[in-house]
């Protein structure tokens, strides 16, 4: 494991370890907002399969299988972590939806997504973390391929980051698998989903802190967040 991996494996842990799904104040409190637009829209079909990559403790999933009548959906929920995969379990049995979700820990660019077949493909935060900057593609590709006619992909993914030291004010190398700029992110995207229809693809600031090595480092990016719909 590469200390990109150990670090985002490590901060992931600790933070699910204290703060629960759906508490006030944290980024697990609501679920991502085209998600939910997505899960609108599909919950008029009669059967439908989701894939939810780097699905944590279920902050998109559960919600979004929650749309649906119970016979109509399920969603495969993929997370390196098994502690997290433990607490989406638990999570899915107390709302209700465990015969919805399946959890399957395994690390994302290690899952096998067979061709056409899930009706939404999530993968929010987690493409950056999971590939290099040189198979960040490899990863789209695959979302791309295991997409149905008609089905949707939702992409959320850092860009342009940057990490400062708070105590000297020094820009610090960021520790992430795949750093990429919003208008590399942008050009990969459209360059990818050429023949969909791109439904959404902008940008939003985001800032945060952290500790490593005993430093209270600062965390900025511009988030792309990602829709697109493929022909029927």
């Amino acid at each position: 494991m590469n200390r990109a991996q150990h670090e985002s494996d490590r901060f992931h842990r600790e933070y699910y370890s204290t703060h629960s799904l759906f508490e006030a104040g944290t980024w697990l409190e609501k679920p991502t907002s085209s998600v939910m637009e997505i899960g609108s829209v599909l919950s008029q079909r009669s059967a439908v399969r989701a894939l939810d990559l780097g699905a944590g403790v279920g902050r998109n999933s559960i919600p979004f299988v929650r749309l649906f009548n119970p016979s109509s959906v399920v969603c495969d929920c993929v997370e390196i972590l098994p502690d997290a995969v433990e607490i989406l379990r638990q999570n899915a049995i107390a709302q209700g939806v465990a015969d919805r979700i399946t959890p399957i820990c395994s690390h994302v660019a290690e899952y096998k997504i067979a061709p056409n077949t899930y009706d939404m493909v999530m993968a929010m935060s987690v493409l950056e973390h999971a590939y290099s900057a040189e198979r960040i593609a490899e990863g789209v590709r695959m979302i791309k391929e295991g997409t149905r006619a008609g089905g949707f992909n939702c992409l959320s993914i850092a860009t342009d980051l940057e990490e400062t030291d708070m105590m000297t004010h020094e820009a610090v190398e960021p520790i992430i698998q795949a750093r990429i700029s919003a208008q590399d992110c942008s050009a990969l995207l459209s360059r990818c989903y050429s023949e969909w229809e791109i439904q959404r693809l902008d940008y939003s600031a985001f800032k945060d802190k952290l500790i490593r090595d005993g430093k209270n480092i600062e965390w900025t990016a511009r988030y792309c967040m990602f829709v697109a719909r493929k022909p029927e």
